[in-house]
């Protein structure tokens, strides 16, 4: 069975459907892209308060 031929305003409706789908999708897009942001991790390694340093012996804990 073959689908019933479209009348021009139909096809005119479907065209501008389909163009307002697509720019809602770009200005989403963008929208997305201006949400991005930096993130920065700053880790500070500590013993009991004071800074780690790896080439000294002083980092001890009750075992030593």
């Amino acid at each position: 069975m073959k689908a019933p031929a479209l009348t021009t305003d139909q096809r005119i409706a479907r065209v501008w459907a389909l163009f307002t789908v697509l720019a809602l999708l770009l200005w989403l897009r963008n929208q997305v892209r201006g949400a991005e942001s930096e993130v920065t991790v700053a880790i500070e390694p500590r013993f009991r308060g004071e800074p780690l340093v790896f080439d000294q012996l002083t980092c001890t804990n009750a075992a030593r």
